[in-house]
């Protein structure tokens, strides 16, 4: 799902050369699109950069051996990532001098309602002064989906879960039908819980 969205920035960002070679309005797009989770502009980016080419291109340059294409390229929310593949990825984004301050503040501005209505303060986006990038969405691969990755001042943190839908996924097309499945309600509650249980004892 959304989380396929940290992978777009890093290749816009990598094909550009830099941050500073991407044009400005480029890289407010890019915010938008991770602050915000907007799915119009994560599809321009990807049909842009050449939909499974682009993981293929990071999978590569970011040595994630467990990230592969989605089995159908239009979709760019089938991506298979592992959690192991996301924090490796989020470490060195972050570690990178050139990269390390866009994507915190980009993370950092993470909004409590994303683009299409869904209410994505759970998990790493729950965490005051967190930075985080969420995922949701039903159903491809016949699975519900809630993923939650970012960071704190001294941790990455990456939860992926999936869960069985209460109601048929054919219900499940807008963020409110979502908001509503008893299914998609306790896989949020889940991996709050277990992002809450990661967190360092005060």
């Amino acid at each position: 799902m959304s989380l396929v969205k940290l992978i777009l920035a890093a290749d816009v960002i990598d094909q550009a050369g830099g941050v500073a070679n991407v044009p400005s309005d480029t890289l407010d797009e890019l915010h938008e699109m991770i602050a915000v989770s907007d799915d119009s502009v994560a599809q321009d980016f990807y049909d842009d950069g050449g939909q499974g080419a682009i993981i293929t291109r990071v999978a590569a340059e970011y040595g994630l051996s467990e990230t592969s294409p989605s089995p159908e390229p239009r979709y760019w929310g089938d991506v298979r990532i592992t959690a192991h593949d996301m924090a490796s990825l989020l470490y060195q984004l972050l570690s990178n001098p050139d990269t390390s301050l866009w994507f915190t503040e980009a993370m950092e501005d993470s909004q409590s309602i994303g683009a299409d209505g869904f209410d994505q303060n759970f998990g790493v986006n729950s965490v005051p002064g967190a930075g985080s990038k969420q995922g949701w969405g039903c159903c491809l691969g016949s699975v519900l989906t809630i993923h939650s990755v970012g960071f704190t001042s001294n941790q990455i943190i990456v939860v992926m879960s999936t869960a069985p839908n209460d109601r048929p996924y054919a219900q499940l097309g807008t963020a409110q039908e979502l908001t509503d499945d008893a299914g998609a309600q306790a896989a949020v509650a889940g991996v709050t819980r277990t992002v809450d249980a990661a967190l360092p004892v005060p």
